[in-house]
């Protein structure tokens, strides 16, 4: 900090200032928390809540500090606080993308009448693995065979591509994984 202390950046816009705050803070505490490490404070609490509750750091770290802000907007300029609000926001955004990093996938739910196409073809372009749900149509009422899959980002069009030129009348939706375990992605299962 004492290094940092003599540094200006020149940002004289609140709005501006609150964003490159937000980032750089969000950054560095990205870094400790990827880490494994804590500045202490909040970030236990946080920390305790993601290992217990499943929630992200970013998140409970925004809450809590959102109740913080909300009960010093009584001594404080409002201005002020809202922009604070949207640092801790920026803040806790870029705190949940260092910590998953490159990990997001995607997860896919394909419904087709040529599943088992689909899903050879995903085996075998796209070298991921497959899974069969079995589901009923609320509306036609038929039996229905569902595709999951994961992909990463990169893939996605790929697998677009595919599913449509088997069945251009297929159903696909598209959903962020945050963190996938087990063969072909994240090994490690001990987290905070």
């Amino acid at each position: 900090m004492a290094l940092l202390k003599p540094v200006k950046f020149g940002v004289e816009d609140l709005f501006l200032n609150a964003l490159l705050g937000g980032l750089i803070a969000g950054l560095g505490s990205g870094i400790v928390f990827r880490s494994k490490g804590s500045s202490g404070g909040l970030d236990i609490i946080a920390i305790i809540f993601r290992k217990y509750r499943g929630y992200s750091i970013g998140q409970t770290f925004f809450l809590i500090n959102l109740f913080i802000l909300a009960a010093s907007i009584l001594v404080t300029n409002l201005q002020l606080a809202l922009y604070s609000a949207i640092s801790i926001y920026v803040s806790a955004q870029v705190v949940d993308m260092v910590q998953s990093g490159l990990q997001v996938k995607r997860t896919a739910m394909i419904i087709s009448e040529k599943a088992d196409d689909i899903a050879a073809a995903i085996m075998h372009n796209l070298h991921r693995g497959c899974t069969f749900l079995d589901g009923h149509g609320a509306y036609s009422g038929k039996e229905k065979k569902l595709v999951m899959t994961i992909v990463g980002k990169s893939e996605l069009p790929r697998l677009k591509e595919i599913v449509f030129s088997i069945d251009p009348s297929g159903f696909m939706t598209v959903n962020e994984a945050i963190e996938v375990y087990g063969k072909g992605f994240r090994a490690e299962i001990h987290d905070f």
